[in-house]
């Protein structure tokens, strides 16, 4: 089963609606990376379900934005990280260090 690249970023100002792409996202096996952003690898028919899953949120939430971008599953880990944070602000990128595909 050939499996894609996904990155889901996304932007909103509820709550509850940011909780629920949090628990999709989880769901589907995505790594949190960033506070808003999420990647990992789907099957197309997984893809396809986050897909319908996040629109549902979308459509039944308050004000939001969901960018789902596919890529190629040899890019997924062709990234640089580039950042100038204090250590205390570190919380995410040591999450995704252990979580990297």
């Amino acid at each position: 089963m050939y499996k894609f690249g996904v990155i889901v970023s996304y932007d909103c100002t509820s709550e509850k609606t940011r909780q629920e792409i949090i628990n999709v996202c989880l769901n589907f096996d995505l790594n949190h990376i960033q506070y808003s952003v999420f990647t990992g690898s789907l099957s197309s028919s997984a893809l396809k379900d986050l897909k319908s899953a996040l629109k549902e949120i979308a459509k039944n939430g308050g004000p939001v934005s969901i960018f789902v971008q596919k890529i190629a599953i040899n890019e997924i880990n062709d990234f640089e990280l580039i950042e100038n944070m204090e250590d205390k602000l570190h919380r995410f990128h040591k999450y995704s260090k252990s979580r990297i595909i």
